[in-house]
């Protein structure tokens, strides 16, 4: 809506998404919509992509949608990639919730009234209910199975609380053991965390989720 309006263009096909969702957005375009929009946008997402590593910037910046420009399907970014769709899927959720953890640093109202349907916690109610099971001791098969979710949504709930939740209220050792984590600080030592890459912890045939669980981990232990 913002690269439309920049380009004063009322006539454009809107993003298919639930009604309540564009409700949302209609209400926060009216209410923030100026000459200066624009620019702002410009300068927040600048400055977030600027953020990410360059893959994972181009990653979503790919998926982005404006005038003239509609975007890639997360099926098309992943064939490019030579990714399976669960791992793009996962890729996507997790800048997603680095995007909203950005927004809530910044603190411009600009943008975090963006977030206003998230008011006591940033993780959705659907993604704090895995969380409550697997930190109850529950396996990945079984929340699966209970919640009659996909292995792939079960393991986006986990890097979503992980991302957006203290460190504290995340149980890291029920998928990263000490000793696992032992040998991952020792294959990235005197590296810094945007130079990781997936294919260094081939030997330990880790799953990407729990990669990026564990840059999660380190990132939040280098912050406090």
């Amino acid at each position: 809506m913002v690269s439309e309006a920049s380009f004063e263009n009322r006539q454009y096909y809107p993003l298919q998404v639930p009604w309540a969702v564009k409700q949302t957005i209609k209400r926060w375009f009216h209410q923030y919509r100026e000459a200066s929009l624009a620019e702002q946008f410009r300068t927040f997402l600048e400055a977030f992509l600027t953020s990410l590593p360059t893959t994972q910037a181009n990653f979503l910046a790919n998926l982005l949608v404006g005038h003239v420009q509609p975007g890639k399907t997360i099926t098309q970014l992943a064939q490019t990639a030579e990714m399976s769709l669960a791992e793009a899927t996962l890729i996507q959720t997790d800048l997603v919730c680095q995007l909203v953890q950005f927004i809530q640093q910044e603190q411009a109202p600009v943008f975090t009234t963006l977030l206003a349907g998230l008011v006591n916690s940033p993780v959705s109610q659907s993604a704090l209910q895995t969380v409550q099971a697997y930190n109850q001791g529950q396996s990945l098969s079984t929340i699966s199975q209970r919640r009659h979710l996909k292995d792939s949504t079960v393991r986006e709930h986990l890097l979503e609380a992980a991302i957006l939740e203290p460190l504290n209220a995340f149980d890291y050792e029920r998928t990263l053991s000490p000793a696992l984590q032992t040998k991952l600080a020792d294959i990235f030592d005197q590296q810094s965390i945007d130079e990781w890459q997936f294919d260094q912890v081939a030997p330990l045939s880790l799953e990407f989720w729990q990669f990026r669980l564990y840059e999660i981990l380190r990132s939040k232990q280098d912050d406090q």
